[in-house]
């Protein structure tokens, strides 16, 4: 340190310089320490926001198919891919094609979401849907009588 024209005490700028590095020594060590969980969470809530858009996608075709009695949803745990089907689950029956759920993120609950041309569904297990990674934790919520798709964070 040394001692201005007018007594007062300020910092060299070497000192500066040392001060500057040694902040950014710091945060190359600790910021990317928070960085991987920060994208695992992003993964999850992106998986679980596709999820509740294909599961409302498949309503709204359930209410605007004239020709159709029912939309389903069906999803392979097993496999970590799901599809919407038309009428009956049979390959013939699909719409589009099978989607994967990536193979870090871990989706369990309700297997059959079964929507009909009113908007409302009937579900075989519970009507909840965890999505999970990391540590981060959604779930997918559906309303028998209105067949309303909620997502929450646990």
């Amino acid at each position: 340190m040394f001692r201005g024209a007018g007594g007062g005490k300020g910092l060299t700028f070497i000192e500066v310089i040392f001060v500057i590095v040694l902040l950014g020594i710091i945060s190359a060590v600790v910021i990317p320490r928070f960085r991987p969980d920060f994208q695992t969470k992003q993964r999850v809530k992106s998986e679980a926001q596709k999820i509740v858009a294909n599961i409302r996608y498949a309503r709204r075709l359930a209410i605007t198919d004239i020709d159709a009695t029912r939309y389903i949803v069906r999803f392979y745990y097993g496999s970590n891919n799901y599809g919407i089907y038309r009428n009956r689950v049979r390959a013939a029956n699909l719409v589009g094609s099978l989607i994967p759920i990536p193979p870090e993120i871990t989706a369990s609950g309700e297997r059959r979401i079964r929507y009909y041309k009113q908007g409302n569904c009937d579900l075989r297990d519970n009507g909840v849907i965890s999505i999970s990674a990391g540590g981060h934790n959604y779930s997918i919520t559906i309303q028998t009588a209105t067949g309303r798709v909620l997502l929450s964070e646990n």
